[in-house]
């Protein structure tokens, strides 16, 4: 099986993610991550959310939702069958009668599900039978108290499932963390029909402009890990694990920044407006794709759509806002990652 992508719903990443130049083939299965900013009363974050999710159906890797994220008072939330359900039902109408013999999405459970959480997917599979994932945080328990909880879900949900294993943060790929993290994969015997380790190392913020190169510890990690166990990789694509809270404010927009991937590497380039005048972040952010494209490590335009949008902008096209930033280079992530480089 192949990479596994957690993205958000946020602009930029769906905006990428609903591209059709990236994964036709071999491309990542998406976790989407539901955010409580999700709105089912206008805004254009859920239609950008159904079609991306109908072109990962398109391609016979439906997306894996996570709904934790979501408060109950959210308006996509109160849907009588669920968020999922809701969502479910848009992709389905989006396909019409040309859907492939897939599911529209794959539910994420907690390890530790609510009643609500399993009344959900039990809906799901009214509506037609598919997998279920099982997304286990609090790595540093023991492997036999995990186990045994993730063997309850599978007990309850019946049929197929895949479990995660979401590591969170990691700036280094540690041998103790590892050890444990095969100790816990050796443990988990639950009959699922993949296990995928999940972690991220792009930083919550910077404070510097210098230009760095930093080693992706993730992937350092999940091959030390898969070097002893069968265990899938997965990443948290250009964004720091963690999502900002809801309503976070910074004071002011952020700097022009691009996290670019490539091999074994992230790439991360900040740029400081020269001004607080209109079209000055744009005009940073183009000094900054400049700098790329004069790099060996830029892709080429022809990589995928971030990359072509890279390239235009170095060459004086301005973009100058944060989803159009983290659009382009999750769009390169994406394609790199589907095109089976870690």
């Amino acid at each position: 099986m192949g990479a596994v992508v957690v993205l958000r719903t946020k602009a930029g990443e769906l905006e990428a993610a609903g591209r059709e130049d990236w994964g036709r083939e071999n491309g990542p299965t998406a976790v989407v991550e539901l955010l409580d900013s999700l709105s089912a009363e206008g805004g254009r974050v859920l239609p950008m959310l159904v079609k991306a999710g109908t072109l990962m159906v398109e391609r016979g890797r439906p997306p894996w939702v996570d709904a934790r994220l979501l408060g109950a008072g959210n308006s996509v939330a109160r849907h009588p069958g669920g968020p999922l359900v809701l969502l479910d039902e848009l992709i389905e109408a989006e396909l019409g009668l040309l859907a492939p013999d897939v599911p529209c999405l794959v539910p994420v459970l907690s390890d530790s599900p609510s009643e609500r959480d399993l009344r959900g997917v039990a809906l799901l599979r009214g509506r037609r039978d598919r997998e279920v994932a099982v997304r286990v945080r609090g790595l540093d328990r023991p492997p036999g108290h995990i186990r045994d909880r993730v063997r309850r879900v599978v007990a309850a949900v019946g049929g197929a499932v895949h479990v995660v294993l979401d590591v969170g943060f990691v700036d280094a790929a540690r041998p103790v963390r590892a050890e444990r993290v095969v100790d816990l994969v050796s443990a988990l015997e639950v009959g699922q029909v993949s296990t995928t380790l999940l972690a991220g190392s792009i930083p919550a913020k910077r404070t510097d402009y210098a230009t760095s190169v930093r080693d992706r510890a993730e992937v350092e990690l999940w091959e030390r890990v898969s070097a002893e166990v069968d265990v899938r990789y997965g990443d948290y694509g250009v964004v720091h694990p963690n999502p900002p809270a809801v309503g976070a404010s910074h004071g002011r927009n952020p700097f022009p920044f691009l996290h670019y991937t490539v091999e074994r590497r992230t790439v991360s380039l900040r740029r400081k407006p020269r001004s607080d005048t209109a079209g000055a972040a744009a005009e940073a952010f183009g000094e900054l794709a400049e700098e790329l494209l004069a790099r060996q490590d830029f892709a080429g335009a022809e990589f995928s759509w971030g990359d072509r949008e890279l390239r235009e902008c170095g060459q004086g096209r301005a973009a100058g806002a944060v989803p159009r930033w983290v659009a382009m280079a999750t769009s390169h992530h994406l394609a790199h990652v589907a095109g089976g480089r870690l």
